[in-house]
């Protein structure tokens, strides 16, 4: 996949790293930001943001035209990504029932 990507965008084994690895950085420091979104705006709300902001992402990745398009893409998708897996257990914890 990302041999073809390389062809395409004319970037270099060093940008697809950094294309790579960018995700999990970023995923970091959104699942940091997530916990003071959904106090501010509530659960649901930070889970739909989370949700908007990864498919805006994944979005601009798809269209990318060059590298920085695409950094740009995983940036947001990498938010998302980190906003939702810090929000989703919290909720799902929230809404679930109390079994004795």
């Amino acid at each position: 996949m990302f041999f073809l990507a390389m062809e395409d965008l004319k970037i270099s084994e060093v940008q697809v790293e950094v294309l790579l690895g960018i995700l999990s950085v970023i995923s970091l420091l959104g699942s940091l930001a997530g916990g003071r979104t959904s106090d501010i705006i509530g659960r649901e709300w930070t889970m739909a943001f989370a949700v908007v902001v990864f498919q805006l992402g994944a979005a601009i990745m798809t269209l990318a035209s060059s590298f920085q398009v695409s950094i740009i893409g995983r940036v947001l998708a990498g938010v998302g990504i980190g906003i939702r897996v810090v929000i989703a257990p919290v909720y799902i914890a929230e809404i679930s029932p109390n079994c004795p």
